[in-house]
Order: C-alpha cells, then structure tokens, then sequence
C-alpha cells in the first residue's frame, strides 16, 4: 500500500511541475504578445498624434481642445 501512495505522489508531483512547466511558458509568451502589441500601440499612437497635428497645421486650432479635451 505504501508503494502505490508513493507512486501516486510521484505522479502527482510530475503532473504538477509539468503543468508549472506549461504556466511559465504560457506567461513568458504573453509578456512577449503584450511588449509587442505595447510596441505597435505606442508607434500607431505617435503616427496618429502626428498626423493630427499636420492636420491642426492645416485647420483651425479648436481641433486639439476638441481630441485631446484641451489638453496635451
């Protein structure tokens, strides 16, 4: 009988290192999707703050008050 809980732990325990295994894994992925998307959202962000502004070039001021609620 003390041979089978053995055994039983032992599985257990690889059961759980392996799923341990898998959870950094799965985490160290997503810490790199989330830098990338960071990546893509600050880029995308300065070409639209820029575009806006050549656009505010062209117009009237009131279009910054109205995006960025009056303040920059």
């Amino acid at each position: 009988m003390t041979r089978a809980i053995e055994q039983s732990l032992y599985a257990q325990m690889q059961s759980a290192q392996e799923l341990e295994r898998n959870a950094r894994e799965t985490l160290s992925q997503a810490h790199k999707a989330y830098a990338s998307a960071r990546k893509v959202f600050v880029r995308h962000r300065a070409e639209w703050i820029n575009a806006f502004d050549e656009l505010e070039r062209q117009q009237p001021a009131p279009l910054r008050a109205f995006a960025f609620g009056g303040v920059r």
